[in-house]
């Protein structure tokens, strides 16, 4: 199987839980937007803040840190 092949194969076969695909996906408004409206159907969502990929939270200097995959 050529590169090409390989590559074509893999990006098929990405999903939601492939990293870059998540925060690409999730990072347009409308569509996130979507997905939080699936996932909590109870709720009435209106709109949201345009959502940021990869955002670390640091809430003290001599705390760990955590970071969101989409903010």
């Amino acid at each position: 199987m050529n590169r090409y092949a390989k590559a074509a194969r893999t990006w098929i076969k990405a999903g939601l839980e492939n990293d870059f695909i998540f925060s690409k996906v999730l990072a347009d408004p409308a569509i996130c937007l979507t997905v939080i409206r699936s996932i909590l159907p109870d709720l009435t969502i209106t709109k949201i803040a345009p959502p940021k990929a990869q955002q670390q939270v640091v809430l003290a200097n001599d705390a760990k840190g955590i970071r969101f995959d989409i903010y």
